[in-house]
């Protein structure tokens, strides 16, 4: 009598071995699918937040270096201003909430003509978008004056404002939780007499 001796597999042991595979298999994508729907999510979050913030700051830099406001609204602010470090003469920037496109803009209309007799003509006017595709909660700007009241400034008024709380607020949408931003920007050094 020989005895043959085979070396393999029985197919129940094939199944049982394919349907732990396969649990484990399903495991792992349900954790690694959570794990990438948290990451796009995160990711999404950043890239809003960091827009924000740079908005944010940008903003705070121009109203540092405002010499007079002509608009103090809770979503619009119209300042003469060095919008950029290379600048030698005050444009008139606005900034604003679009609420149609939801987008935050600014204009920035250089100066023209010689000092000191400048002028700030439309058709040089050139729009920049800020943050895209968010709605803004509330106001972006509350005004102070040296006593801490704050506005709304009459036009005769709008030199008094002594501190700009510059809020950025967005409201939740999609896969990005809502967000907050806000920065005061104090205005010691601003020239009254321009």
């Amino acid at each position: 009598m020989s005895r043959h001796n085979s070396s393999g597999f029985t197919i129940l042991e094939l199944l049982i071995a394919m349907g732990l595979i396969g649990i484990i298999v399903v495991s792992m994508a349900v954790v690694f699918n959570g794990t990438l729907q948290r990451m796009f999510r995160m990711n999404d979050e950043m890239g809003v937040v960091n827009d924000q913030v740079i908005a944010s700051q940008r903003i705070s830099q121009v109203i540092r270096s405002g010499t007079r406001i002509t608009a103090a609204e809770d979503k619009k602010l119209t300042i003469y201003a060095y919008f950029s470090p290379q600048d030698a003469t005050l444009s008139q920037v606005t900034y604003y909430y679009d609420t149609s496109t939801k987008k935050l803009k600014v204009d920035k209309i250089p100066a023209s003509g010689s000092p000191p007799n400048y002028t700030y003509l439309d058709s040089n006017k050139k729009t920049l978008v800020l943050v895209d595709n968010y709605e803004q909660v509330g106001g972006m700007f509350v005004y102070k004056d040296a006593n801490g009241a704050t506005g709304p400034f009459a036009a005769d008024q709008l030199k008094d404002i002594k501190s700009i709380t510059v809020t950025i607020h967005s409201k939740a949408r999609g896969n990005v939780s809502e967000s907050q931003i806000t920065n005061t920007i104090l205005l010691r050094n601003r020239k009254v007499n321009l």
